[in-house]
């Protein structure tokens, strides 16, 4: 179904299998009836160790975690350093802008989370540069991306497009984002490199 390199948007309403194919995928929930490979192997015979590896998965949920520094919740679990960090923000300038607002690097990077420093569209764009780092750290051959969008402006909204379309232009991507729907400029954005983004139904797939 999902071709290897390929970019996908899965489209749906609430209840059409969404999460289901996801937690498939990430071997969270078992396979009870067809089939699911990955790379010509069923995914019961790879080792959930693996699939941790070669899939990256950003979640919906901004989950940031208290008493560590923004340093730290950007990196965590990443095996990524903080000049790979910089070195990624610095492409992005409407996302370090939000995060740092007038603060510098050193101080927005020391500052511990203390559970309300944060405000959501900081926590979106955190858990969106955490997977960024993570699927390049661990060379991932797929990208799951929830939702990735909620809670952004427009302005970051398209720069974070962007980046799924930059950094993740070697990898299959499977996106989940209901905002695209309404604005179908944002898909023309996503489309805009050789890389074309497939808008998949989950009645294709059940």
């Amino acid at each position: 179904m999902f071709s290897s390199g390929e970019k996908y948007i899965l489209e749906g309403q609430s209840g059409s299998g969404k999460s289901s194919l996801i937690n498939l995928i990430l071997k969270l929930i078992p396979v009870s009836s067809g089939s699911l490979t990955i790379g010509g192997f069923s995914i019961e015979k790879i080792p959930t160790e693996q699939i941790r590896e070669i899939i990256t998965m950003i979640p919906q949920r901004n989950t940031l975690f208290t008493g560590l520094s923004m340093e730290e919740n950007l990196i965590f679990g990443t095996n990524s350093s903080t000049e790979d960090l910089i070195s990624l923000l610095s492409k992005y300038p409407q996302m370090k802008s939000v995060l740092l607002q007038e603060n510098s690097m050193s101080t927005f990077l020391n500052r511990v989370y203390d559970g309300t420093n944060a405000s959501g569209g900081q926590k979106r764009i955190i858990i969106n540069l955490r997977g960024v780092l993570r699927s390049k750290a661990f060379q991932s051959l797929i990208v799951i991306l929830d939702e990735p969008l909620v809670g952004l402006s427009q302005e970051l909204v398209r720069e974070t497009l962007t980046m799924i379309q930059t950094e993740f232009e070697n990898q299959t991507v499977l996106l989940i984002e209901h905002l695209l729907k309404q604005n179908q400029n944002y898909i023309s954005l996503l489309n805009s490199s050789n890389k074309k983004f497939k808008q998949v139904n989950m009645n294709e797939i059940y």
